[in-house]
């Protein structure tokens, strides 16, 4: 059986080297029909089911669960209160407005830049459209395009006089 198996793999490799396609494919689904099929264990499907409803019982926010988070948020309180507790009231108020005047500069230095930044980039963009004005008025005025085409015309001339010149050196 196993040595029928054997020449059947070396069939199929046999064909698929060959290009027969067909073939292969018919020795291929024999061959696969001819492996023994393999039932998993009885326990497997027990034991995934078990690990699926043991993954299902926890609950999404189990992070609370580990001591380390309470003991932070527990000391985060503390401090809290010790500091609030030791303040005057005045000292409290001085604070809040320290605060709100932290905020507010804050605030301001954010605009400040944005504004900065949106003119910097207004004014970069006004020169480069300055600059596209100067070039396309010196192209299209009649004057330096009657210069760029002497100029054109010059060179021209003068390549084909330095052919001329370079063939009659040759022979």
């Amino acid at each position: 059986m196993i040595a029928d198996k054997r020449d059947m793999v070396r069939d199929w490799l046999a064909a698929e080297r060959a290009g027969r396609s067909e073939e292969a494919d018919r020795v291929f689904s024999s061959l696969a029909q001819a492996l023994p099929k393999r039932r998993p264990p009885g326990s497997f499907a027990a034991g995934v089911m078990a690990r699926v409803n043991s993954a299902a019982a926890q609950p999404a926010g189990s992070w609370w669960a580990w001591w380390g988070v309470r003991a932070g948020v527990a000391a985060s309180v503390l401090t809290l209160g010790l500091v609030l507790g030791s303040w005057s009231a005045r000292s409290m108020f001085f604070t809040a407005i320290a605060a709100a005047q932290s905020v507010a500069w804050g605030l301001d230095q954010v605009v400040t830049g944005s504004v900065v930044w949106i003119e910097t980039g207004l004014t970069l963009w006004g020169s480069a459209a300055h600059a596209a004005v100067v070039v396309g008025r010196l192209l299209v005025a009649p004057g330096p395009a009657m210069l760029v085409g002497a100029n054109l015309a010059i060179a021209v001339c003068a390549f084909a006089a330095l052919r001329r010149l370079l063939v009659s050196q040759e022979d």
